[in-house]
């Protein structure tokens, strides 16, 4: 894992919860997606971790750092939205994600399957989220490139250590 001070925008995917809002009236009584774990409510706009992610912590916004992996780790729950979100300030990255200290919605990754199809939220998103674009899964690089976002590629993991002892 290593920490580094991004001066651009880095890619990433998540996986979101369609949320049930406790914030009054209006569109966004709805409900904001929300973190699969946390519950944090990401409104439209830049988002700011509480704290600065470290190597020693656990704090900033997590992405994964291509769209087939976060497809992977959350699973395909019919009711999630994938996204593609921009990072920026301090980012820790990791083996196959990143977290950061600010983060951004940038594009909703329209579902490909019937069923994910037949529940996903286009009318809410477009109502609490009208400045993110709704992209299909063949024009993820063309977004990378619109939105000005570098892509991270899987880093490769440490190896593995074996310590000998007095014994062998």
């Amino acid at each position: 894992m290593a920490a580094m001070h991004i001066k651009g925008y880095v890619a990433g995917f998540r996986a979101f919860a369609i949320g049930v809002s406790q914030r009054g009236e209006g569109p966004e009584s709805l409900g904001y997606l929300s973190s699969l774990t946390g519950g944090h409510d990401w409104v439209p706009g830049p988002q700011e971790a509480d704290e600065i992610p470290t190597i020693d912590n656990t704090h900033g916004f997590y992405a994964f750092k291509t769209f087939a992996e976060a497809v992977y780790q959350a699973g395909q729950i019919d009711e999630f939205v994938f996204a593609l979100t921009a990072h920026w300030g301090r980012v820790v990255e990791a083996e196959t994600g990143i977290r950061s200290q600010h983060a951004q919605i940038c594009a909703f990754i329209e579902p490909t399957r019937a069923a994910a199809k037949s529940v996903f939220p286009y009318e809410r998103l477009a109502t609490i989220y009208p400045d993110v674009s709704m992209i299909h899964q063949r024009r993820i690089s063309e977004a990378i490139e619109y939105y000005g976002l570098t892509p991270l590629a899987r880093a490769q993991s440490y190896p593995v250590m074996q310590w000998l002892t007095d014994q062998g």
